[in-house]
């Protein structure tokens, strides 16, 4: 009849526009998965990259550190060395060296407080960078909670479409039969 051609026409158009809602959904998932994957990339990445110029500097700091301990050890065994060799006036000597020794030992402990400052804004920035991972981390979890949310309703929709279909299909085996009925 005409009411049921109205609507088997009418659940054709909505079984039609559960279809491209559907594909429209599938794409927007993959794309959000797609998005994901290469934040998560990226973040392993800078993470990596923080990581190596860490420690490469720290090395480098390190080094300097045990290059200015040497020197310091230098310096007094040199001092030393000048007070055992001094004869004449002791005093005067002493005077000279130790304000010598504490003009390099103040450039000393200035060089040695620079690299600590230098190896503490390296380690915030590490731990800026770290902090950066977890958030990358957090975010992927969230889109994994929302990819998982969207399977969920593209399953729903499918139950939905798989009983639009069966219902689709008894209505055309009805009319067929109807038709059949009209022939007779």
């Amino acid at each position: 009849t005409q009411r049921q051609t109205a609507e088997i026409d009418r659940l054709r158009q909505a079984l039609e526009f559960a279809d491209s809602q559907l594909e429209v959904q599938i794409r927007s998932h993959e794309k959000a998965m797609k998005e994901a994957r290469a934040e998560r990339d990226e973040a392993a990445t800078l993470r990596a990259e923080s990581e190596e110029v860490y420690l490469a500097a720290l090395e480098e700091k390190s080094e300097e550190v045990e290059e200015l301990q040497r020197q310091l050890g230098s310096l007094v065994l040199e001092a030393t060395e000048h007070k055992k060799e001094m004869d004449g006036n002791i005093e005067d000597w002493k005077q000279r060296e130790a304000v010598k020794s504490q003009a390099r030992e103040a450039a000393l402990q200035k060089q040695l407080e620079e690299n600590e400052t230098t190896i503490k804004d390296l380690n915030e920035t590490l731990t800026q960078h770290i902090t950066i991972l977890v958030e990358s981390k957090v975010e992927l979890a969230e889109t994994k909670g929302k990819n998982l949310e969207l399977k969920r309703h593209i399953e729903r929709n499918k139950a939905k479409m798989g009983s639009l279909a069966a219902r689709y299909t008894n209505l055309e085996s009805c009319k067929q039969a109807s038709n059949m009925n009209r022939l007779f």
